[in-house]
């Protein structure tokens, strides 16, 4: 008994494990999709989130969008940090905050997209000077972190 009691205690250790860091499990109920951006597949997680952005666009709960475009965005990945500029800007997280969505659009247009840079241009006249150096210190102090 002592056997088997000590082989589930560390099966369940090694899940716990494996959920902290983001080697989930799939569920009977996930999709090939949705395991690959639980474990981290960037790609992935982008295409849900933008899936979930078109979803959204009709009922108004952006909640799936946001968890999955910023897991994205935080990982590296130019096109979700755009989107979460957007996301921002637009309001789509809750209170709109322009000093965080000019730093993604800025983290975003270091990166060389087009869109992003475009889009920082476009927002800029609605920031403070002031806003504006916080924001590139906050986009400056990301990218070192990196």
């Amino acid at each position: 008994m002592k056997t088997s009691l000590a082989a589930l205690v560390f099966c369940f250790a090694a899940h716990l494990g494996a959920m902290a860091q983001g080697n989930a499990p799939c569920t009977p109920d996930s999709t090939r999709l949705e395991c690959l951006a639980e474990r981290g597949d960037i790609q992935a997680q982008v295409q849900l989130g933008l899936a979930a952005y078109d979803a959204a666009r009709s009922s108004g709960d952006y909640r799936d969008a946001v968890i999955w475009i910023h897991r994205a965005a935080e990982g590296g990945h130019v096109a979700a940090q755009y989107w979460m500029g957007f996301l921002i800007w637009y309001g789509k997280t809750g209170d709109i905050d322009p000093v965080e969505a000019y730093m993604w659009f800025d983290i975003a247009a270091a990166a060389g997209h087009e869109t992003a840079m475009e889009s920082r241009k476009q927002v800029s006249p609605y920031l403070t000077p002031e806003q504006i150096d916080q924001a590139t210190a906050l986009s400056q102090e990301w990218r070192d972190a990196r």
